[in-house]
């Protein structure tokens, strides 16, 4: 039989303690905690400190697209304390690692802080920007100037010289994607400028002639849907004419179906192959890239190839990637391209490029699978 234990508390009003010997704290301070067992007795100090908590501040916040609120947290975190801050939906609101948060599009979300283990969050709604008084005396004009299969050329111009003007040339689901999840775009470009603050990098008054060539958009993919747009803006940065839309094409690229590539594996090497080059025509400029053969497959279609690739293209234009681009024979070692997992298939993809027309062969491509 067990032998029967008496438990008690020094100060039931900072911890008790029941028959069984559970502590349940109460609120802040010190108790000693006895057991006697047969006239034998043992104590242990209990000291009850106040539960940890995290605050954020503020606790709901209505935001309008493009707007910015910084995020406070009570206690602040101590210097080196791990702090993380997410959002729930983050096409509704992004949220930085230092807890400043931007209004995107129309919702709700919930921005959660984690600190050392303890969490606080915030709900925020985002309601669509009110429309600015626009001024019915300003105009602003949209001149296409050139179309080609990889660039479009437009010369804008602005009634009201003292107004700054933003103009674009896009593709045009981009640009639809832009209108449904912000309404119009001067609402998408407005949150842009929040978060970048690229505003008068991307401005001008009076004036000028924009080009895709040169951006982040070059080169369009050639028989494809594009709109140029401009809008001109006040002093504070709100709408000041019309948003002009203009929609286009870009033709189609001419494809030499007599042009090939020969194409032959060399090597198999460490992260990589070794693979010949061998054009028909040794004048014309190639394009070539490495890409997951699964991945490849699963996305890519006769249809889409095209547009796919052009993808590639532009990114090599922006990292002003050269290794991408060739001409003549040559033997290639991909590896120069960063190596990739070994036992995965990839392809090699190649076609003739021009600045001007675009992909101007078919695509050729061999596979091959990096030791």
């Amino acid at each position: 039989m067990p032998n029967n234990i008496t438990y008690s508390s020094t100060n039931t009003e900072v911890a008790t303690v029941t028959n069984e010997g559970v502590v349940t704290a109460v609120k802040r301070g010190v108790s000693i905690i006895s057991a006697d067992v047969n006239g034998s007795k043992g104590a242990c100090e209990i000291t009850v400190k106040a539960k940890q908590t995290l605050t954020i501040t503020p606790s709901e916040k209505q935001l309008k697209v493009g707007e910015t609120l910084q995020l406070q947290l009570t206690p602040t975190p101590a210097n080196g304390a791990k702090i993380a801050f997410t959002s729930s939906d983050v096409q509704v609101a992004s949220v930085s690692d230092k807890g400043l948060v931007t209004a995107l599009k129309e919702g709700e979300t919930t921005v959660t802080a984690t600190v050392d283990g303890l969490k606080a969050t915030s709900k925020i709604t985002v309601v669509k920007a009110e429309n600015p008084i626009q001024k019915d005396n300003v105009e602003v004009e949209i001149e296409i100037k050139s179309l080609t299969p990889t660039n479009c050329v437009a010369k804008i111009g602005c009634s009201n010289p003292q107004l700054k003007v933003f103009a674009t040339t896009i593709k045009k689901d981009l640009y639809e994607k832009a209108i449904q999840n912000f309404g119009d775009y001067y609402t998408a470009k407005s949150a842009w400028w929040k978060q970048t603050g690229n505003f008068d990098k991307e401005t001008f008054t009076g004036e000028k002639e924009i080009s895709v060539k040169g951006t982040p958009e070059f080169p369009l993919p050639d028989n494809y849907d594009i709109v140029t747009i401009a809008f001109a803006m006040d002093s504070n940065k709100d709408l000041a004419s019309e948003i002009v839309v203009i929609d286009g094409k870009t033709p189609a690229s001419p494809i030499n179906s007599n042009f090939n590539i020969d194409l032959k594996l060399v090597q198999n090497i460490g992260g990589g192959a070794k693979i010949k080059v061998t054009p028909s025509d040794k004048s014309v400029k190639y394009f070539w890239d490495l890409q997951p053969k699964d991945i490849y497959d699963q996305t890519v279609t006769d249809e889409n190839a095209r547009t796919k690739l052009i993808r590639l293209v532009q990114e090599a234009y922006i990292y002003q990637d050269t290794r991408t681009f060739g001409k003549g024979d040559a033997e290639i070692n991909t590896t120069s391209f960063g190596s990739k997992p070994s036992g995965k298939e990839h392809y090699f993809v190649i076609f003739a490029f021009d600045e001007d027309k675009g992909i101007i062969s078919n695509i050729f491509k061999i596979v091959f699978t990096p030791l």
